[in-house]
């Protein structure tokens, strides 16, 4: 199915129930806030350790962690799912990658979808932006019956050319009390480009041992980087009156090993085996280290929440048993989960300068001489900055059991 960011989880907002919740763009299921729904691959677990939701976190909304042609498809459960997934108060995602077969299958496309041939909107401005979007995916045996692989790789590129503009500037000039600070927001304007580049790739090789057991492993990871992609909101106009200095580049990787193992130790009988690595850094880099400014004029210097890091990692084993007998369907099993993240954060670590006023107030407060003789020499100017180390790490070891019989006492 065609969709603008290939992201497989955008397909779950058609099932009932399902929606994007608003604070960060997360999996809402029957009302329950995004960051609580419990995402898996495979039946691995695929939430953000630190922020919930989807791996990938807030990245996660604008570009892709795994390849949308890795995936074979997927199920949803609003509520009432088995005690097997009862640790989340949100719903249940989990979606399966494909694997290899007998036969050789591949496929390939390539997505582009430039400006120029986008219309303009009611503003006369460009509705979007230059993006391109290519992959594919190979799967067949290594050795028929008992042996197969399967890959995909998928890369996204986009640029949108963007200008800064101070439009309480246009058209005006400045006066002997203000054409120091006016000066320097004029040679502040100039062109950019926001850039929300991706790549996510997936290998994955199963082994049929016998006719009673299957193994399998699979690899996956993924890119981003979002030059100039730090500033909030906005992305749609082609202009803004924050400078070039107060933005920055997001970054976000993702790497994943999981292996699984199933066999069926009798008729009636069902055993499976998982477990999992998977790690993400996120550093979200500073364009300027210099104190704010942020004034009715514009804004100019670091970007209030920038620089920070955040990291963290999972490993999870898992197993369990399935027993059929007549109408019972009994199970048990356990999982056991550590995580770690950490996370560097702090707002205005540089210092921020706000100045109120209208705009010709402010410029004489950042000018030398006139009605004030120093710069920001007013008691109405503040300046607040951040205190403390700003850093945050946690380790978190979970062990769960669970056991659940579902009798069908009749038939309907």
């Amino acid at each position: 199915l065609p969709i603008n960011g290939r992201r497989f989880q955008d397909f779950v907002s058609l099932t009932p129930t399902a929606q994007v919740d608003a604070s960060r763009g997360q999996i809402s299921l029957a009302g329950q806030r995004g960051i609580n729904s419990n995402i898996s691959i495979d039946g691995a677990d695929y939430n953000q350790p630190f922020f919930g939701g989807i791996r990938g976190g807030e990245r996660s909304n604008f570009a892709f962690t795994i390849p949308q042609e890795a995936i074979g498809e997927f199920q949803v459960v609003s509520s009432g799912f088995s005690a097997e997934f009862g640790r989340s108060s949100g719903g249940l995602v989990n979606a399966v990658t494909k694997a290899g077969t007998n036969a050789l299958h591949g496929s390939a496309f390539y997505l582009n979808r430039p400006k120029d041939l986008a219309a303009k909107n009611a503003f006369d401005q460009d509705a979007a932006f230059d993006q391109s979007q290519f992959g594919g995916s190979l799967g067949g045996p290594i050795a028929a019956n008992k042996l197969f692989f399967f890959g995909a790789y998928e890369q996204q590129t986009f640029n949108a050319p963007r200008v800064v503009l101070f439009d309480q500037l246009v058209g005006q000039s400045p006066s002997a009390n203000t054409a120091e600070a006016f000066n320097f927001y004029k040679s502040l304007e100039e062109p950019f480009e926001n850039t929300n580049d991706a790549w996510a790739w997936l290998g994955r090789v199963d082994a049929q041992l016998s006719d009673a057991h299957r193994v399998n492993v699979r690899y996956n990871g993924s890119r981003n980087t979002a030059d100039n992609g730090a500033g909030v909101g906005g992305r749609i106009f082609p202009t803004t009156n924050s400078a070039l200095s107060n933005d920055g580049t997001e970054k976000n990787d993702t790497n994943t090993v999981v292996g699984q193992l199933t066999s069926v130790l009798s008729p009636r009988m069902l055993l499976e085996v998982r477990g999992q690595y998977s790690r993400e850094n996120r550093p979200r880099l500073a364009n300027s280290e210099t104190p704010t400014f942020s004034n009715t004029v514009g804004t100019f210097g670091a970007r209030s929440f920038l620089p920070t890091t955040q990291n963290d990692w999972r490993t999870q084993t898992a197993a369990n048993i399935t027993w059929t007998q007549g109408s019972h369907n009994a199970k048990v099993g356990f999982e056991y989960n550590h995580t770690f993240a950490e996370q560097v954060f702090g707002f205005n670590q540089f210092g921020s300068f706000n100045i109120p006023g209208t705009r010709d107030t402010v410029l004489e407060l950042m000018t030398v001489g006139g009605t004030t003789a120093n710069r920001l020499d007013n008691s109405t100017v503040t300046y607040s900055r951040q205190i403390g180390n700003r850093e945050l790490s946690l380790a978190q070891d979970e062990v769960a059991f669970f056991a659940q019989d579902a009798w069908r006492v009749k038939p309907g």
